[in-house]
């Protein structure tokens, strides 16, 4: 649960901070669990959870990454994550 002054996040929002489109978060979302909390119909973020969520992820998986031309279709909130975690953003 999020401390009091946390405040929970849209997925606009928290696109913007995963420097991700809004539809790339949201299929995320959809597919892979993404920690979130539904209030009303909607649904919220909690941006330390997600993060740690992400970093369990890119932590989990182990992956040498090599610098390779940027993929044709738009990139994962994991794959996006990662990169600003390494430091590999531009």
């Amino acid at each position: 649960m999020p401390h009091k002054a946390d405040k929970l996040l849209t997925s606009q929002e928290m696109a913007e901070r995963l420097s991700v489109s809004a539809q790339t978060f949201r299929r995320d979302v959809k597919s892979r669990n993404i920690p979130h909390i539904v209030v009303g119909k909607r649904f919220r973020f909690d941006p330390a959870r997600v993060e740690a969520y992400l970093l369990a992820k890119v932590q989990q998986s182990n992956v040498v990454r090599l610098k390779l031309p940027k993929p044709a279709r738009p990139q994962s909130v994991a794959s996006r994550f990662a990169e600003k975690v390494n430091g590999d953003v531009s």
